[in-house]
């Protein structure tokens, strides 16, 4: 693999998170959210407009129910992963043993969701604003 700084590493830094709900219709509107964070986040904050969607089954998390993903469009004409969001449905849970005890003191298997950005955001702030002159920031950027 060639590597780029911020763009194709070896090893990557993430902002992620993880939670665990009692239905799968919890665990949706928690990734959905999430990724409608990425998306206020890279718009508002970062400058950088992007293109939100679900992935297909083939671009779709290993052993996730749902990914979605904010793509950013490069200088390059080339599209950007900045951020994704998965409903992970009970896959996990059951190969790891996560469960809660419901109402009625049965234990059943969570519904667990992932969400993540990372270095690669910065490398796509880089991308966004910058060219071979230099970098030049977005006010919102200096916040």
């Amino acid at each position: 693999m060639c590597t780029k700084p911020f763009a194709r590493t070896l090893e990557f830094l993430w902002q992620e998170g993880h939670t665990a709900h009692a239905n799968p219709e919890e665990a949706e509107n928690e990734a959905l959210q999430m990724i409608d964070v990425y998306t206020k986040f890279a718009y508002e904050q970062a400058a950088i407009p992007v293109i939100t969607g679900r992935k297909s089954k083939l671009g779709t998390l290993a052993g996730a129910d749902r990914t979605y993903t904010i793509e950013a469009m490069m200088g390059d004409q080339k599209a950007s992963q900045a951020g994704t969001s998965h409903s992970l449905g009970q896959s996990f849970s059951w190969a790891f043993g996560t469960q809660f005890m419901d109402e009625i003191g049965e234990r059943q298997h969570v519904w667990q969701t992932s969400w993540a950005i990372s270095t690669c955001f910065v490398g796509g702030i880089i991308m966004t604003h910058g060219d071979d002159s230099g970098l030049m920031l977005h006010q919102n950027l200096h916040q």
